[in-house]
């Protein structure tokens, strides 16, 4: 990766629906020639997918809280099933599998705090978690889908 990948990737993080003539303009390389960087980055890996960040202000779902969950059981059944569940709730954005005293991070968007509650307590019941910490997001002051590359 050279530093035209760079600019490249630093471009599409901002605006991913650059069109690729703008985006060739700015990088000072021609359309062929930036399609193709554009294509190996995405071959290499260093491009995902893209994504469209939705205004929460504009979502029936303006509550955000980020939520500590420990398992009462540490086995691969308890951890898979845990996982599954996690799937299959659309308000729960993103779930990562931490160190500490926790075994899971999850972000979580919903219409109210009782529907976290509500969330929680199904967890609770049907998942084997001992223990959980909330924490509500008052403002959000930074949000990146992603960091680039040095």
């Amino acid at each position: 990766m050279d530093e035209i990948d760079k600019s490249i990737l630093k471009i599409i993080v901002n605006d991913a629906r650059i069109q690729l003539s703008q985006l060739s303009k700015r990088i000072n390389l021609s359309l062929p020639a930036t399609s193709e960087r554009l294509r190996k980055l995405e071959r290499s890996g260093y491009i995902k997918s893209y994504a469209t960040i939705l205004n929460p202000d504009k979502s029936d779902k303006r509550f955000t809280c980020f939520c500590l969950i420990r398992l009462g059981e540490h086995s691969t059944s308890s951890a898979r099933s845990f996982t599954d569940f996690v799937r299959d709730y659309d308000e729960i954005l993103e779930c990562h599998h931490v160190t500490g005293e926790y075994n899971y991070l999850l972000k979580i968007v919903a219409k109210s705090s009782k529907d976290i509650d509500d969330l929680i307590k199904v967890m609770q019941a049907k998942l084997n978690v001992s223990n959980t910490d909330t924490i509500v997001v008052l403002n959000t002051v930074k949000l990146n889908v992603s960091s680039l590359p040095e």
